[in-house]
């Protein structure tokens, strides 16, 4: 799996990049006939080399989802932690609407006329950050969940204790009190 991400990754990178600076080489500027606004202006570019890295990054994100959700099902499929199932799902529902932005994106510079090029670019970006925004919280509220007592007042919390090696006088112990996700980390000095 290593030599294949390495493979995959290096050949994608460098193609990106290829492209992106023969884009950038063919891309020609003019001067612009309000200098005091702006500098200059976009005057001739070519789209079809323009769209290729898109394409490249639509392909490498598509592949790392898919390794990503054979790893999950192959490795985690009986897990009955809801982190997993948050970041399976929402994931996948943010890979997929990702996508489909970035493909309509790509179309719209290949075929629309220059006043819709970018009509998909906000909702791209939308996108994106609700659909991240989305899982963070649903994980932090599956974390409150864990975190709260049980209905008699007791809780499912474990302490964990563990001394690490000292050097010198001082030993660095660290107390943690877990539930079963794990959280609330202290950290005790104790001479």
């Amino acid at each position: 799996m290593g030599i294949y991400l390495t493979l995959h990754f290096t050949i994608v990178y460098v193609a990106y990049y290829t492209f992106f600076f023969i884009d950038l080489t063919r891309t020609v500027f003019g001067p612009s006939p309000l200098p005091d606004q702006v500098p200059c202006y976009l005057a001739q570019r070519d789209v079809r080399t323009m769209v290729i890295p898109f394409f490249l990054l639509l392909f490498n994100i598509t592949s790392a989802c898919l390794l990503s959700i054979c790893l999950v099902l192959l490795n985690y499929r009986h897990s009955k932690s809801p982190f997993i199932k948050i970041l399976y799902i929402d994931g996948t529902y943010h890979f997929v609407l990702m996508a489909a932005t970035t493909t309509g994106n790509a179309a719209l510079w290949l075929a629309a006329s220059y006043e819709y090029r970018f009509l998909l670019l906000a909702a791209h970006q939308v996108v994106h950050s609700t659909l991240a925004s989305r899982i963070l919280l649903r994980m932090r509220e599956v974390a409150h969940k864990d975190l709260e007592p049980t209905l008699d007042g007791s809780s499912d919390m474990r302490l964990t204790r563990i001394t690490f090696a000292h050097t010198g006088s001082t030993r660095s112990t660290m107390t943690s009190y877990s539930s079963s996700a794990g959280h609330a980390d202290k950290l005790d000095n104790i001479n």
